[in-house]
């Protein structure tokens, strides 16, 4: 375990893209039940899944400050009813048995819509966040998650479903906005007048490998209002709007970054954009939270996980946090930077004006060709390379 102190303040400054941070502040969307049971000390892990609320949540307090994070996420309390499937577990990792999302749609028709069992936002129970905001340790953030927009429709109506009432019963879908908002934007506002409460973090699945799950003019028509409707309502408060989303955004990014206004995305695949090319287009307008490969992180090798965190690291922070002295307590090994930046910077440009030269006079004229010009790219790439192995090598031990 950890020793340091949560500090959402720090986290809140990475967040809003605020100064220099004295170390890499952390924050996760969740953890399964097994990580939990074994860092908890737990036996069974099926027993957090008939805990009792109070309970379990007291647990994820405990297991979000042990590992040193600086926020621990809730659910806020109230869900919809919604087609699920279950059958027998055989993955290795077994759980008496395993469910997943159905297409069986629930609401095909107004007459659906009607007779859906619709709760009101007053059915929430906040009595989980409250008990949190009591026990948590000072500096721990807490962030709510009340349900998106876009994962209950395609919950409700299926996936085929939705995609063809919004041609044909277009109505209907907005009907059904409607509705999901007037239940969870009373639970978002509630939940943000709470004093511990520091913001939302709210999933909304919209994408895939590709594209989007619907046409951008689709959602920017049904489900970007609504989030830009929470984003209003934490910013209004002071607090922060972060959005976590599987899948490829690229259509509706700068929807998300100008009109919703998200303060950060959480969530991403190297196999759609890898964080350090996602923090080179947006950086400068949104934060990115998180970055490993889910994949890398569920198959890759300890050591794997380890160099992928180091390399993300080093990719995206700015090269005066970059620059200074990040324990290993503090990280779990993932970094320990001990370069100045000033000294880096000169001689990265010392080293990019001698491979010019070389690559416009010295080879020419060794070579005998002294009209022919070689790509600068190639120097660099010769020296750089092996440069990079061999601190990575040497590096290692200090990591």
């Amino acid at each position: 375990m950890l020793t340091r102190e949560p500090d959402f303040d720090l986290l809140c400054r990475a967040l809003l893209r605020e100064g220099a941070l004295e170390r890499v502040p952390l924050l996760e969307l969740k953890a399964d039940d097994e990580v939990v049971a074994t860092v908890m000390g737990l036996s069974d892990p099926s027993a957090l899944n008939g805990m009792p609320t109070r309970q379990k949540t007291e647990l994820l307090v405990e297991f979000w400050t042990d590992l040193g994070y600086d926020a621990v996420r809730l659910r806020s309390g109230l869900q919809l009813q919604k087609a699920r499937r279950s059958t027998v577990d055989t993955a290795p990792l077994q759980r008496a048995q395993r469910d997943w999302q159905s297409e069986d749609a629930i609401i095909t028709s107004w007459q659906d819509f009607e007779t859906y069992p619709w709760p009101t936002w007053r059915d929430a129970d906040f009595s989980h966040i409250e008990h949190a905001a009591r026990i948590a340790p000072d500096g721990l953030g807490i962030l709510v998650s009340p349900y998106g927009m876009l994962e209950p429709l395609m919950w409700m109506m299926g996936f085929q479903g939705l995609a063809v009432a919004l041609y044909d019963q277009s109505d209907l879908v907005a009907a059904m906005v409607e509705r999901i908002a007037s239940i969870y934007v009373p639970i978002a506002e509630a939940v943000l007048d709470m004093d511990r409460v520091a913001g939302l973090l709210v999933g909304d699945d919209m994408g895939f490998k590709t594209s989007t799950m619907l046409a951008p003019k689709h959602l920017r028509t049904y489900v970007l209002p609504y989030h830009k409707r929470l984003a209003a309502l934490a910013h209004a408060r002071g607090k922060v709007y972060v959005l976590h989303n599987c899948g490829n955004l690229e259509p509706i990014m700068d929807d998300l970054i100008d009109d919703v206004q998200i303060d950060a995305k959480h969530s991403f695949e190297d196999a759609i954009l890898p964080v350090e090319e996602f923090v080179a287009r947006y950086g400068d307008r949104v934060a990115a939270v998180g970055g490993i490969d889910i994949d890398l992180l569920s198959r890759g090798t300890e050591q794997q996980v380890r160099a992928a965190g180091r390399e993300a690291l080093i990719g995206v922070m700015p090269m005066s946090d970059v620059s200074r002295a990040i324990e290993r307590d503090e990280t779990q090994g993932l970094m320990k930077v001990l370069v100045d930046a000033n000294t880096k910077q000169f001689l990265g440009a010392a080293l990019l004006v001698w491979s010019d030269t070389a690559a416009r006079v010295t080879f020419p004229a060794l070579l005998g060709a002294q009209t022919v010009e070689f790509p600068v790219g190639i120097i660099t790439a010769a020296i750089g390379g092996p440069l990079f192995l061999w601190l990575v090598r040497a590096r290692r031990t200090q990591w």
